[in-house]
């Protein structure tokens, strides 16, 4: 029998930022999503399970996060570049500020569930606004670097 149980040793191996994009993946997804759950159907905190509500939160934020790093992977892309650890964090953080200021948001101005999408998507259109000078930047870098 295969024991997949975890030894010091496996702790010890983990690099510290491996830990902390995971733990930035882990903020982005779940908390989110059951801060979602309490804003609009709080009675489902009580009757979900545990593995049912952590599952309920994941499917209502992990788009969020797939939506940010596709946006990342589309800069790579644009610039020729490979996808690294870095990606991940910045989708992460993208996940994190749509969605956080989303929740307080729609806690503080009473805003329905389609209003919530909405005010994320805008939050989205933000971000990708606010990375479009960096990309570019990096597009001009990489024509200066082939072109020498």
């Amino acid at each position: 029998m295969i024991s997949i149980k975890p030894t010091i040793s496996d702790l010890k191996s983990i690099k510290v930022e491996e830990a902390l994009v995971g733990l930035l993946i882990f903020m982005a997804v779940i908390p989110t999503g059951i801060l979602t759950i309490y804003l609009y159907k709080p009675d489902l905190l009580i009757s979900l399970g545990t593995a049912k509500l952590i599952l309920f939160a994941i499917s209502l934020t992990l788009p969020i996060y797939l939506l940010n790093l596709a946006i990342q992977m589309m800069f790579l892309a644009v610039n020729n570049q490979k996808l690294t650890r870095a990606e991940f964090t910045m989708a992460g953080f993208g996940s994190c500020i749509s969605i956080y200021f989303a929740v307080g948001i729609s806690y503080m101005y009473d805003f329905n569930f389609q209003n919530f999408i909405l005010t994320i998507l805008g939050m989205e259109m933000v971000i990708i606004l606010l990375e479009l000078p960096d990309l570019f930047k990096m597009k001009k870098q990489t024509q200066e670097v082939t072109d020498e």
